[in-house]
């Protein structure tokens, strides 16, 4: 110990003033405890608090925005879904409706051909029968015609013969 007294003693240290100091020191802290220290601390505890209620806050407004998203988004992929399904039903409609609408031109045009194939037939078949009708006028006129140029010699007189034969 007495080394302490003596390390102490070469350093300037003073019972008394160390006592005083102390002494001091205790009463400012019994002083500032309740000036400075507990509202500092009370202070500390309403920032803290209010902070943990902010917090709270803030996650109760992140949980509500993700199953408020998790809600759109569904609502989303359904909305999705049913456009697809009004789509293709849709392009299905109007695929039957382009169907039935080539079908139709379909028959309407096979209806005109055959019609214009029977109306073809018909009109060849009185156009050849006219002039089938016609061949024997137009054979008689033309052998007339040949009878007046050839009325001359022996061609001439065989071919009245013919030509009287086949009246």
């Amino acid at each position: 110990m007495d080394i302490v007294r003596s390390v102490l003693n070469n350093l300037g240290f003073d019972a008394a003033v160390f006592l005083a100091q102390l002494a001091l020191f205790y009463t400012l802290h019994l002083l500032l405890t309740p000036l400075l220290y507990r509202p500092l601390e009370k202070a500390f505890k309403q920032r803290t608090s209010l902070t943990d209620e902010r917090v709270r806050e803030a996650q109760r407004f992140k949980d509500e925005a993700a199953k408020l998203k998790a809600v759109y988004e569904q609502a989303i992929r359904e909305t999705q879904k049913t456009t697809l399904e009004i789509t293709q039903t849709a392009q299905k409609e109007a695929e039957a409706s382009r169907q039935k609408v080539l079908d139709t031109a379909r028959s309407e045009a096979n209806a005109i051909i055959e019609k214009t194939r029977t109306e073809m037939a018909k009109e060849r078949s009185e156009a050849r029968q006219a002039l089938e009708a016609e061949v024997p006028a137009l054979a008689k006129a033309v052998a007339c015609k040949l009878a007046q140029a050839f009325t001359g010699g022996e061609i001439g007189e065989q071919f009245v013969k013919r030509l009287r034969s086949l009246s």
